[in-house]
């Protein structure tokens, strides 16, 4: 992520249009590093599978909604599930079920720790981090941050096990490398 440079206040943040969208620390605005194919491919996954299982799961999902992770910061994180009863916010401040980041390569992981550790300490219970380059899934909850074979959401039904998060992925890339070949 790359800050703007300026300092400005949260009032000129929050009437200021960005895109993509950028986040908001401690008076920074900075940049998110944005889409290439297979963070493309696995947030349209996520964003597909939840909104498949919503009334399964009792959950609402949004891609990239502004979260008000503290009074000085606001993180847009990738993938964004509530639950169904949590009040409706254009900026949300209830700490939701679960965030998910999708690395993309320009990514660095001091700032995506940093990042996961507003959302725990704003109390969300879990986040799910995920590398669609090495095909790894990582769970960030208030034990630390650890590799994982199941994404799980603490409370809930909601459980997805590697192979199935990297199937369509999968195909989208084996599609991809056959096509570029013809």
């Amino acid at each position: 992520m790359v800050a703007t440079g300026e300092l400005i206040s949260m009032a000129e943040y929050l009437h200021t249009s960005y895109s993509p969208d950028c986040e908001f620390v401690d008076g920074e605005v900075l940049e998110r590093n944005w889409g290439d194919g297979p963070h493309a491919a696995l947030h349209t996954f996520f964003i597909g599978y939840f909104a498949e299982h919503a009334e399964e799961f009792g959950v609402r999902v949004y891609p990239s909604l502004r979260t008000r992770v503290s009074d000085s910061r606001i993180r847009v994180p990738d993938v964004l599930l509530q639950r169904r009863d949590d009040p409706f916010e254009d900026i949300v401040t209830v700490p939701p079920l679960l965030c998910i980041e999708v690395l993309s390569p320009e990514d660095r992981m001091i700032a995506m720790l940093e990042k996961i550790d507003d959302y725990l300490e704003m109390g969300v219970p879990v986040v799910w981090l995920i590398d669609p380059r090495r095909r790894r899934m990582f769970c960030g909850d208030k034990e630390g941050l650890h590799p994982v074979a199941e994404l799980v959401v603490p409370g809930s039904d909601v459980r997805l096990a590697s192979a199935e998060v990297f199937a369509d992925f999968n195909a989208w890339v084996t599609g991809s490398r056959r096509s570029s070949a013809e």
